[in-house]
């Protein structure tokens, strides 16, 4: 393998990196990140309701957030897991991503 690849596809390929960098062939650090997108891959926000003028949100970020709009309205929305995130379509859990970071940053 000649470095980590711009894209990563499959669940493979993954594999093939996280291998890779225990073995010293590819930058640990560049792997992580690309698991700990995995992770952050796996939120979105979803419209929760809108807010009147001066009023907080009903929590803090990353749980939510407030987006003005152009008519002056503020929407706040709400933390929710994505519906086909590629942690889930490459069946990964949280678990499982968290132990391979763990390993490269232990090894």
């Amino acid at each position: 393998m000649h470095g980590v690849p711009a894209r990563l596809q499959t669940r493979e390929d993954y594999e093939r990196i996280h291998a890779a960098a225990l073995r010293g062939e590819v930058d640990r650090r560049v792997v992580i990140r690309h698991l700990e997108g995995l992770l952050s891959g796996r939120w979105d926000y979803q419209f929760d309701r809108y807010l009147d003028e001066g009023e907080t949100p009903d929590g803090e970020a990353p749980e939510y957030i407030v987006l003005e709009q152009e008519d002056g309205r503020r929407r706040q929305e709400r933390r929710a897991f994505a519906q086909g995130a590629t942690i889930e379509i490459l069946g990964y859990s949280e678990g499982d991503v968290l132990a391979k970071i763990t390993e490269l940053q232990e090894a």
